[in-house]
């Protein structure tokens, strides 16, 4: 079986390439190769090109006489991404996976425990939206075209180099804030609980999807991991060897400075999110992740130690911690003074 990565080279992606290697499968990587620091297996052929340019990728296809068996575009978020994926799809005859999002699953949760069957709905956060249309569009579409399909529904899914943060994977940020020993925000209490899934976990669910003979269906994949938010920066701090100076902050709050940043915390982390995965167990029998916070965040520190040309602090999100934290910090000592 071959199978067509768009992307394949990033922070899910990757390990699925490996681990597609390492199941048997013939892989074709579609990329515009600008993701260099990770080594590629050398089995797996890459043609790079933008994909919205859809008759060079056929033609080269053709040209090296490559035919594919499944599709899978790991960076696709809108309807206009979907649709040019049909048409690579009705071109090649291939089935056709499309990367979603459990960020969809509808906010303010009806239940901690979501499944499949969850409704969705997501009126906070554009992303969610997005993957909501672009699942819409698969399901009515595809069919008409005789196309097979498949969703996959990951939660927060990290890689070497991610540091899972109230404020989204920021690079290298706040990990140089705790190393300066500066404050960081955390949202809320930081007492929800959180569900982590390292990407070489989820590439074990993932790839042996590929193999099944289905026309369509829905998976979550994630792992049992769950953590606090205080617990999973606690945990930072501490393999960078340091004390967490934390800053409690509303997430409502945070909209208010950063209306994206906010909208991925009242619409996604701000709530104890946690998967049932009996769903993917029924076909994947021997998915069991192993990966758990302190690993996910030690391979990262250390992934940083080694490419240190990536330990660069984004200015942006490290202003925004300090105008959050000097605006919470008024407004505390406002509370103080009114004391009675």
């Amino acid at each position: 079986m071959r199978v067509l990565f768009i992307g394949g080279t990033g922070n899910i992606s990757y390990y699925c390439t490996l681990e597609a290697v390492k199941q048997g499968l013939d892989v074709v990587l579609v990329t515009r190769g600008k993701t260099g620091i990770r080594p590629i297996p050398s089995s797996v052929k890459i043609i790079k090109a933008d994909v919205n340019d859809t008759e060079f990728v056929l033609t080269e296809l053709k040209r090296q006489n490559i035919n594919i068996d499944v599709l899978v575009d790991w960076v696709a978020f809108t309807v206009s991404d979907v649709k040019r994926d049909m048409l690579l799809c009705s071109k090649l005859g291939a089935s056709y996976f499309f990367i979603s999002s459990a960020s969809i699953y509808k906010k303010p949760p009806i239940s901690p425990i979501i499944t499949e069957e969850t409704p969705v709905s997501n009126p906070y956060w554009k992303y969610s939206q997005d993957k909501i249309e672009a699942e819409d569009f698969v399901r009515r579409e595809f069919p008409k075209l005789g196309l097979r399909y498949t969703i996959i529904r990951p939660s927060h899914t990290i890689g070497e180099g991610w540091l899972p943060t109230s404020l989204g994977s920021t690079g290298f940020t706040v990990a140089s804030r705790i190393l300066e020993d500066k404050e960081i925000v955390i949202h809320d209490d930081g007492n929800a609980f959180w569900t982590l899934t390292h990407s070489e976990d989820f590439a074990k669910g993932f790839v042996p999807l590929l193999y099944l003979d289905y026309d369509f269906d829905t998976f979550n994949i994630t792992s049992g991991f769950f953590y606090s938010w205080n617990t999973i920066h606690n945990v930072i701090a501490k393999t960078l060897g340091k004390k967490l100076l934390p800053v409690y902050v509303k997430s409502s709050h945070i909209a208010m400075l950063d209306k994206d940043k906010g909208a991925s915390l009242i619409g996604d982390k701000a709530y104890t999110t946690l998967f049932d995965m009996s769903r993917l167990k029924s076909v994947v029998k021997n998915f069991s992740p192993v990966i758990g916070l302190e690993e996910m965040i030690a391979r990262s520190i250390k992934w940083y130690e080694d490419n240190p040309q990536s330990r660069k602090k984004d200015q942006y999100v490290n202003y925004l911690y300090d105008r959050i934290i000097e605006i919470q910090k008024k407004a505390d000592s406002l509370w103080v003074k009114t004391e009675v």
